[in-house]
């Protein structure tokens, strides 16, 4: 095995091995089963069972986005000064286990929409932010930071991948009620394993290196956000509207949303870990403005 691949082997044995990235990545895991569930059927469910319009059902994103912006925002920064992301985690799960079993007996568009809106406060955000924590802790690991990272964001992926299949199995057989209890009791169950697995004696302060030198944002921090916001923007667009093109314009089922749904995210599960380790080596600056062109054609060819 040549040093280039024993460096990407490596890296993503450290994610198995290491029982702090083992239990970030088995949380994020169950998340991306959770949402990878409902999500992709939202429009569907806002359309069919609230009897919403096409515009109704993709502003129940709206609200949502705006929360999870602003509050992730406001937590980040305080869970930064308080050294601490555990306890903003447990939160998270809990008001999403709260905020999405509501909706497995709500037929009000207005309570969906606040329901959705609660539900933006989530933990994925501060589940990224630990595992930043853990690698500036555990030195060994800051050489594969990307590869590291790129393995554990490909956990959500792999939820992702079964999410949609078992969310049309379900609305199949269960209905859209079944759908959103089992969601939350996903959430539920992310919980009980971060309060089991995640100890507090592991857990690294981030006042250790969560401190800035220069006060302000820096500017190239405003630029990612921005080209992020145009990139999210229209990748929203797509899973908002994709099933309803495909429900209601080509006439087919459900089902076939969540092969569609379920292939993405296997391309996904192969290009994350493979995109960190390449950032590793050509640079993040280099990858991101690839990965940028990269979606502009996928849009474009879509």
């Amino acid at each position: 095995m040549s040093k280039t691949e024993n460096s990407f082997v490596s890296g993503i044995k450290i994610v198995f091995t290491d029982r702090d990235f083992r239990t970030i990545f088995i949380s994020l895991f169950i998340i991306g089963l959770s949402v990878g569930g409902f999500m992709p059927y939202l429009t569907v469910w806002a359309t069919n069972t609230l009897h919403a319009t096409s515009f109704q059902a993709g502003f129940l994103f709206v609200p949502m986005s705006i929360i999870g912006l602003v509050v992730s925002f406001y937590l980040a920064s305080l869970s930064d000064k308080w050294g601490k992301r555990k306890p903003f985690i447990i939160w998270a799960l809990l008001i999403g286990t709260i905020s999405r079993m509501p909706l497995a007996f709500t037929h009000s568009y207005t309570i969906a929409l606040v329901l959705l809106a609660i539900g933006g406060f989530n933990a994925f955000s501060f589940f990224f932010a630990l595992l930043n924590d853990f690698i500036v802790k555990k030195q060994e690991s800051k050489s594969q930071a990307g590869t590291i990272t790129g393995t554990v964001r490909m956990a959500f992926s792999q939820g992702y991948i079964f999410g949609p299949m078992l969310g049309a199995l379900i609305i199949d057989h269960g209905g859209y009620t079944l759908l959103f209890l089992l969601s939350g009791l996903l959430s539920l169950a992310t919980l009980g394993w971060v309060l089991f697995a995640l100890k507090e004696d592991s857990m690294p302060q981030t006042s250790v290196h969560g401190s800035s030198k220069a006060a302000g944002i820096p500017s190239v921090l405003i630029a990612v956000f921005v080209a992020a916001l145009f990139i999210f923007a229209g990748d929203s667009g797509r899973s908002m509207y994709l099933p309803l093109y495909i429900t209601d314009t080509l006439k087919q089922s459900v089902s076939i949303v969540g092969i569609l749904f379920t292939v993405t995210s296997v391309f996904e599960l192969v290009f994350m870990p493979l995109g960190g380790y390449f950032s590793d080596k050509i640079g993040v600056k280099r990858f991101f403005i690839i990965g940028i062109a990269c979606q502009v054609l996928y849009f474009i060819l879509f």
